[in-house]
């Protein structure tokens, strides 16, 4: 038995749970991340460790919200956002 109880709101907790325990626990929403590299007009400068490309589709928020700067940030710190444009490739 999971020392949580109907309170555990771990998705793929492998403990046995009291039945009330559906009515709290919603499984996740699907999104995809991906984390790639694209070639982009880049300087003529060594990369580091700490240099990140975050590639998100679908976003959770529209472009240009409030919403959507405080999820980016959770990645860090946002010093550009590209949108590509995946009609046209």
């Amino acid at each position: 038995m999971c020392h949580w109880g109907a309170a555990c709101d771990k998705v793929d907790c492998w403990r046995i749970h009291p039945p009330e325990r559906d009515d709290f626990v919603t499984p996740p929403q699907d999104f995809c991340l991906y984390l790639d590299e694209i070639p982009m007009v880049r300087p003529d400068v060594a990369a580091l460790p700490t240099d990140k490309e975050v590639f998100i589709d679908p976003l959770p928020f529209e472009k240009g919200t409030d919403e959507l700067g405080q999820f980016l940030a959770a990645f860090g710190e946002v010093e550009e956002v590209p949108w590509l444009d995946v009609a046209a490739s």
